[in-house]
């Protein structure tokens, strides 16, 4: 196998093995989610949060899930909050990693 940028060889050699199992359930670990943070906090990109604290939203803000309707697991921040009193500083995408 070759890889080639307009024209030029870059690497050769070797092989290319790409396997890929998606997790199929919603919320599963694997999965991304848009969640807000229930308490508001200021989140950083890679820091982690509990399930409990996050809950689903729709890009219509003011439109999501009521309070208290959390996730269960560990999810790591894949964008960052404010931390501000409002649901549009506080929602960001976040991924299942437990």
């Amino acid at each position: 196998m070759a890889l080639i940028s307009n024209g030029t060889t870059i690497a050769s050699g070797g092989s290319l093995s790409v396997s890929a199992n998606p997790p199929s359930n919603a919320g599963a670990t694997g999965t991304y989610a848009l969640l807000r943070m229930e308490s508001w906090a200021t989140e950083s990109f890679g820091n982690t949060e509990a399930g409990s604290n996050l809950s689903p939203v729709s890009c219509a803000f003011g439109s999501g899930d009521s309070a208290g309707n959390t996730r269960s697991g560990t999810w790591r921040c894949m964008g960052s909050t404010t931390g501000n009193s409002g649901q549009e500083y506080n929602t960001t995408v976040w991924i299942r990693i437990s």
